[in-house]
């Protein structure tokens, strides 16, 4: 077909086929967009400017109200500056804020913040049903962001958790079924001496499994779910990492094997490719850049992380009971009630850190009022000044480390940077790993000693030397 000869027509079929072939709509909309430009350039006319017209992706034309929120909406602005979001983003975040407080005013009668419920977030859903899945979220998600900062409440949490239960099947007798079997489940793991949220993950995992397969396969009982059905599940479940789906279903053949003495995803012979691990390293030189450059949360979080080895969530949940003269005590991953219980002496660089610290923090409390719940790392910026810390704060804190050195230091790679220093000191590998608080030294080794990625470096000089020297 020569150019002259691509109509509007032609290029709507050919977004039909690119449906047909479950491309995304940004990824549809980049192609034809090209295409049109193309032809444009060639013939001087854009057939894909007609589509546009008539394609709805104004998705708000005609629902637009006043905007009544202009001074918390600036505030709301002041704060994601105050976080360091791209100028790009900032301007995304506030447009979309704007669009959703607008439509909802007018159609919802929305006269302040606190009144945006589930019910409004339904409403905008609804609304964009012409957008792609991951655009309607992340306007939504952007909304919800604006709410949380003006009232401090989660609705997108509640609004999806109300439109799982809200689903027909939820009514049904398979999966009220479903629900005594996994009560019953959830029980014998108490007892066995799961630890809470690791129970929460299981029920999670459970129900967020079976809601899929009754919604691809229809409605059928734990019972009747078979090999071929799992083996089904797999390919069906497209919307989750693979690592996710394996867990998923890793469950749910356990719940029927208690239930039913077999198990339908050990049956399935399942084949998972090897999905690669990224990790990020750092050593001693870039350790010294990130310790000299960093402020006193900075360096408290780092020392934490780097010098003791502490994931995230523990250096975001720390509590001051916790720490007693020179000792802490970690309540880690694990089984149990507890968790891991395990008590370590604090290095003194890292005691000193946490000395200052104390007095930093206890001025941040005398202005703000205590809202720290006992909590070590409280938050010194944006609207919930000394408020616990959450792992999110930390990630923020470490962002900001980085873009001043240049250097990625997540808690996992500061994590890797403690093992690895403990290695080159040469202690020996049974000490390493209980320092890192690992029940097994196989895990030791795979994921920190031996992905070593200055090992393979020796290696390839070995060789060059031995071949070619």
């Amino acid at each position: 077909m020569e150019p002259e000869q691509v109509t509007a027509k032609v290029m709507a079929d050919v977004e039909v086929v690119m449906v047909n072939d479950n491309l995304s709509f940004n990824k549809r909309r980049s192609a034809l967009l090209c295409m049109g430009r193309f032809l444009e350039y060639i013939t001087g006319n854009n057939p894909y400017r007609e589509i546009q017209e008539d394609c709805g992706e104004k998705w708000y034309v005609g629902h637009m109200g006043p905007f009544r929120f202009t001074e918390q909406l600036e505030s709301f602005r002041a704060y994601l500056e105050s976080t360091k979001y791209q100028p790009a983003t900032i301007s995304a975040k506030c447009d979309h804020v704007t669009t959703c407080c607008r439509i909802l005013t007018k159609e919802k009668k929305i006269l302040f913040v606190s009144q945006i419920d589930k019910e409004c977030y339904e409403h905008l859903t609804g609304l964009m049903a012409s957008l792609s899945k991951n655009y309607a979220s992340k306007i939504i998600y952007d909304l919800n962001e604006f709410v949380i900062f003006c009232c401090g409440t989660n609705v997108l949490k509640q609004f999806r958790r109300s439109k799982r239960i809200g689903k027909e099947y939820c009514r049904s007798p398979q999966w009220k079924d479903f629900e005594c079997l996994v009560d019953i489940f959830m029980k014998d793991a108490e007892e066995r001496g799961l630890r809470p949220m690791t129970l929460s993950g299981y029920r999670k995992s459970l129900f967020e499994a079976y809601a899929h397969i009754l919604d691809n396969f229809g409605m059928i009982y734990a019972k009747d779910i078979d090999y071929h059905i799992i083996r089904q599940a797999k390919k069906a479940m497209t919307d989750y990492r693979q690592l996710t789906v394996r867990q998923y279903l890793t469950r749910l053949g356990m719940l029927i094997e208690f239930f039913y003495g077999e198990n339908p995803y050990i049956q399935a012979k399942l084949v998972w490719s090897l999905e690669p691990v990224e990790r990020t390293w750092i050593f001693k030189k870039e350790w010294d850049v990130l310790w000299h450059s960093a402020e006193l949360t900075e360096k408290v979080i780092i020392g934490l992380a780097g010098g003791m080895g502490l994931r995230r969530n523990k250096i975001a949940t720390l509590k001051l009971c916790d720490i007693k003269d020179n000792m802490v005590t970690i309540r880690g991953k694990g089984r149990g009630k507890e968790g891991k219980i395990v008590t370590k002496q604090i290095p003194n660089s890292v005691m000193k850190c946490i000395s200052e610290y104390m007095e930093y923090r206890t001025s941040i409390l005398d202005i703000n009022g205590d809202s720290s719940e006992g909590n070590l790392i409280v938050r010194d910026r944006g609207r919930l000044i000394g408020t616990p810390a959450t792992h999110k704060y930390i990630e923020e804190t470490l962002r900001h480390l980085e873009e001043k050195t240049g250097i990625h230091a997540s808690c996992h790679t500061l994590r890797r940077f403690y093992c690895t220093a403990m290695s080159d000191a040469g202690m020996e590998l049974d000490t390493i790993r209980r320092m890192m608080r690992h029940d097994r030294i196989e895990t030791t080794l795979r994921c920190y000693l031996y992905a070593d990625p200055r090992k393979m470096d020796v290696a390839t000089a070995g060789v060059e030397g031995a071949i070619f020297g």
